[in-house]
């Protein structure tokens, strides 16, 4: 075409002169363009870094929410598992859990308050501890029984006298009704008196009753008392035992010495009188009856055994009446021992009598006299339940030293005494062979608690009565015999 074939020949060129402030914005304007020209073709690149580095802020904020978070578990949700873990420990009885934490914030102001719970609670429990132990060891030694019961009458706790009084297990009584644990005349007393004190609205009922069971007669004091708090509110009740067989038994030996003492004075009197009118009439009227002579021999002769008899017994209520006190001086028991199984040795060839002495009983002070009495008595009694037949009678003698005591055992294989009679057999005029005067033991009783001793009585085995002695060796300390001076 025309314009494919035109050539150019020749240029004009039109110039115009520009003012300077016209200019620098022109050049500004071009450097602009260029620049934007030049981030324009790094826009693809701008944008791949900002996507990295976003990347990267998110990937750190996301690191560090969860290390926080972390740590927040640490101090919040650990400590909170440990404190439910301790709680379980301490409802298990464990009061030595303690959390081990050093933090100052609320949890660790929780967590110190735990530890000082469990440690007011093991103190408050080793408290309650220490006085059950010195309530039972309180309990435990004195002599009256005691019995505590909840409000519904179910025994809590008894201590071992009650247990002794009773002649009852501590399974037999703990956990049981008290009606129902008690013996049956024991039982009715109490349930009679606990409704006298409901009705009275009363604290506290004390009785007395003799109560007798099968192996077993006592005098008890009871005393029932109701504990309530101060709104009046029925917290148990306490029942005393107090076995005043004892006390009753002095109190009768008492009125029997005075019994005796009366009886010695008013009988013994006419009783020479009447031997001697007796032995009168036999000299003066025995050569003048002739056949009938025989005949007064005859009764005179009887007055004079029954007034012997007579005599024998006054004797006896005088000896229980008026014993003297022990004159102590310092002896050897075993001699006693030996000398009393000597004076039955010889008239018993049919009894064996055996002979257990210990060598190391110190010299010791009592009433030789006294004691050899008492001895001669439980031999002789022993000697008497053999009925003459052949058997054994043992006389031993041991030291205790950690009780400073010395123990004199008598025993024989007789007929034995029945466990009734034992709580009797020391009570005076009380006899189990039927033709005693009941004075001999209660003697022996005496003589023993003037020495401060104990006699008690049980089964020999394999059979026949034991009777043990203890005695205090350590009454007080024996004087130095003065020496002789040289000259």
């Amino acid at each position: 075409s025309w314009e494919e074939k035109r050539e150019v020949v020749a240029a004009v060129v039109l110039t115009q002169y520009l003012s300077a402030g016209l200019s620098k914005q022109l050049n500004a304007n071009i450097t602009a363009y260029r620049d934007y020209q030049k981030l324009k073709g790094e826009e693809k690149f701008f944008k791949r870094e900002f996507r990295v580095i976003l990347i990267l802020v998110t990937l750190v904020v996301i690191f560090l929410s969860i290390w926080y978070g972390l740590y927040l578990a640490k101090g919040i949700i650990i400590p909170i598992q440990l404190l439910a873990e301790g709680t379980e420990e301490v409802a298990s009885g464990n009061l030595d859990y303690r959390i081990e934490m050093d933090s100052t914030d609320e949890v660790g102001t929780l967590v110190k308050s735990f530890n000082k719970m469990t440690g007011d609670l093991k103190h408050s429990r080793d408290e309650l501890e220490q006085r059950r132990i010195y309530i039972e060891t309180l309990l435990a030694n004195i002599d009256s029984g005691v019995i505590a019961t909840d409000p519904e009458g179910i025994i809590l706790t008894a201590n071992q006298a009650a247990l002794l009084i009773l002649e009852k297990k501590r399974e037999d009584l703990v956990g049981h009704p008290l009606d129902q644990a008690l013996p049956g005349q024991l039982a009715e007393l109490i349930e009679d008196t606990d409704r006298e004190l409901t009705e009275a609205e009363h604290h506290t009922a004390v009785r007395q009753v003799f109560f007798q069971s099968e192996d077993k007669r006592a005098y008890l004091r009871i005393s029932l008392s109701r504990m309530a708090d101060t709104s009046g509110r029925l917290l148990g009740k306490v029942l005393l035992i107090d076995d005043l067989t004892d006390l009753v038994r002095a109190q009768r030996s008492m009125a029997w010495r005075e019994v005796a003492r009366r009886i010695a004075h008013e009988i013994k009197n006419p009783l020479t009188p009447i031997q001697l009118s007796a032995q009168r009439l036999l000299r003066k009227y025995e050569s003048t009856l002739g056949n009938d002579a025989a005949v007064l021999r005859e009764c005179t002769s009887m007055i004079a055994s029954q007034v012997e008899e007579m005599k024998r017994l006054v004797d006896e209520f005088s000896n229980f009446a008026r014993l003297p006190g022990p004159q102590f001086g310092f002896h050897q028991i075993n001699e006693v021992l030996e000398e009393s199984a000597a004076l039955y040795r010889e008239a018993h060839p049919e009894v064996e009598f055996k002979l257990e002495l210990d060598s190391s009983l110190p010299v010791f002070e009592f009433d030789r006299d006294q004691l050899k009495r008492a001895l001669i008595n439980l031999v002789d009694n022993a000697v008497k339940s053999l009925e003459g037949k052949s058997g054994q009678i043992l006389l031993k003698s041991q030291a205790i030293p950690l009780m400073f005591t010395a123990r004199i055992v008598v025993a024989d294989t007789g007929k034995g005494i029945p466990r009734l009679a034992r709580k009797l057999i020391f009570e005076p005029y009380y006899s189990t062979s039927g033709h005693g005067t009941g004075l001999g033991l209660a003697i022996v009783q005496r003589i023993v608690s003037d020495h401060y001793g104990k006699i008690t009585v049980e089964d020999n085995q394999p059979r026949g009565t034991r009777f043990i002695i203890d005695l205090p060796t350590r009454l007080r300390k024996p004087e130095p015999a003065p020496r002789e001076s040289a000259s």
